[in-house]
């Protein structure tokens, strides 16, 4: 690699030999002081804080050449140290989620004496502080430093998972599964925003995808230590429920402070990489037309955002498609246990294969995409398969084939990891996307609310009407996948028409475009993900 500056090329080697990224930067200061140090005019702090929190970086990084090897060496690092994070974050949700589900069979509506529709509330509970606390959760992720306000939520909801043992009746744990859902309401954005400040646009599929595989870690994970506390139920001196939720709870907290210390709040702060692979980590998102994100709330960004015809088809699909994930999240348990005929102790272990499953979609997904390209077709394709489960579940005669038709529908996350994907990668400006982010998982937690409603108590045990709910969401949701698919198609021919019809004066791009916090609407050169 070599870097242009004044005239010179200086080899990687040299810098590497000269005090890391000293003479890269202006005078002798390292990246940090000179973003510290730096004297700028009125004018110039203005175009800052309009622009990027990476625009300095990138003005400083006088166009870096990366060589192939660089850029595959720095992505087997991320690789190492961020998505690992992310993923176990993801994991431990999952299995804090889920905990509600495995205690139902455990003991829990019985020791609380939980009545008709009560324990689906608690389901719902968790939804709706989920709901209310979305969009001024992202609004903190973007306002503070990202990775310090995520730890700090992260702390408090191991915290309050941990207090949800002490609950002694209906009241009480509805309030503590509310808490629970303002508590975790910030982790999807959060991660999706880190990703974007470290992956380009064609690698975050794979590093969603990743995510979601670490959902079925965390069912594994919850199941085991499940079972293992309900089989010696005899020798725990308190409920097994309860134990579940201590030590879910102590996992958390651990974890919130290994993301505060490891993980810097962007790039640029993070401590595994060197001066100069800050730089490359910057230069290769340079096309993803977005860096570390701004600080600075833009009410255009949000007027534009509701003119988006997309971001209807995000909130539609968020809703629609989450309504399975709310309802199975809730009652997987309970319909192995009580529709499958399975015991308690063999509905635990029988719900292993779920999250098995899960981590099996993804690497079909990771494959399929290596091998035939079309990210938003192959996540169709993949999407389908649990669309045929959830009409397997509903409609199958057997338990054999219902069961199967359950394990399959654990498909269905790949249709949220597609449209997370073209997201991420299609929608630009940082206050619009936190918008569509705040949007978007609104959107999911009213599905999510809606899910556990849907099994009725007086539809037990079987709880037919929430299957056939399952099947028919799966139908809407895949074609709102197809859908975007073809709206961002044609977008993307239309802006190549008119970019060949006018040439050179389609659009005068100015220096450093991409960190200049530009939407996918003003920066013209931008093409969606497809």
């Amino acid at each position: 690699m070599s870097i242009e500056k004044d005239d010179h090329i200086i080899e990687v080697g040299e810098i590497q030999q000269n005090a890391s990224l000293k003479s890269i930067s202006s005078g002798n200061h390292n990246i940090d002081e000179k973003f510290k140090n730096e004297d700028h005019n009125s004018d110039h702090d203005d175009e800052y804080s309009e622009a990027d929190i990476a625009l300095r970086l990138a003005e400083a990084s006088h166009n870096i050449q990366i060589t192939p090897e660089q850029d595959r060496a720095l992505y087997r690092k991320l690789n190492i140290y961020v998505t690992p994070l992310i993923c176990l974050i993801y994991a431990i949700q999952y299995m804090d989620k889920v905990t509600i589900s495995y205690t139902a069979i455990m003991g829990l509506r019985t020791d609380l004496d939980l009545k008709g529709q009560e324990f689906s509330w608690l389901g719902t509970g968790f939804y709706l502080g989920y709901l209310v606390a979305e969009l001024p959760g992202v609004r903190i992720l973007q306002r503070f430093p990202l990775v310090k306000a995520l730890s700090v939520y992260v702390f408090l909801w191991g915290l309050c998972l941990t207090l949800n043992s002490l609950a002694f009746n209906f009241k009480s744990i509805l309030i503590a599964r509310i808490a629970l859902g303002v508590l975790e309401s910030t982790i999807s954005p959060a991660s999706q925003m880190i990703t974007s400040q470290y992956f380009k646009k064609e690698e975050q599929i794979q590093t969603i995808g990743a995510w979601f595989s670490s959902n079925g870690l965390g069912n594994i994970l919850g199941g085991v230590i499940s079972y293992a506390l309900a089989r010696h139920q005899k020798s725990i001196s308190i409920d097994s429920w309860k134990v579940l939720f201590i030590i879910t709870g102590l996992l958390t907290i651990v974890l919130s402070f290994i993301l505060y210390f490891h993980l810097g709040d962007t790039p640029a702060d993070a401590w595994f990489l060197t001066e100069e692979e800050k730089f490359i980590a910057l230069e290769r998102i340079r096309a993803n037309n977005q860096g570390y994100g701004n600080r600075k709330f833009k009410k255009y960004q949000v007027y534009e955002a509701l003119r988006d015809v997309r971001l209807y088809v995000f909130i539609l699909h968020g809703l629609i498609s989450c309504i399975p994930n709310g309802g199975l999240g809730s009652f997987g348990s309970i319909l192995i246990n009580s529709s499958f005929k399975f015991s308690a102790l063999e509905s635990l272990l029988i719900g292993l294969p779920a999250g098995a499953v899960q981590i099996a979609s993804a690497i079909i997904l990771f494959v399929s995409i290596h091998f035939f390209g079309h990210r938003t077709l192959v996540g169709i394709a993949t999407y389908s398969v649990g669309t045929i489960g959830g009409f397997l579940l509903a409609f199958g005669k057997s338990r054999g084939i219902q069961l199967a038709g359950y394990y399959l529908v654990n498909f269905n996350g790949i249709g949220w990891v597609t449209m997370l994907g073209l997201m991420n990668g299609g929608t630009k400006g940082s206050t619009k996307i936190a918008f569509f982010q705040g949007a978007y998982f609104v959107a999911y937690c009213v599905g999510n609310t809606i899910g556990p409603q849907t099994f009725r108590s007086k539809d037990a045990p079987n709880y037919a009407p929430a299957k056939i709910t399952v099947a028919a969401c799966n139908v809407i949701s895949i074609s709102l996948v197809l859908l975007l698919y073809l709206i961002n198609n044609w977008e993307n021919k239309r802006r190549d028409k008119e970019q060949e019809k006018l040439g050179d004066e389609y659009w005068n791009a100015p220096k450093n475009y991409e960190f200049l916090d530009l939407t996918d609407f003003e920066n013209k050169n931008f093409r969606y993900n497809l």
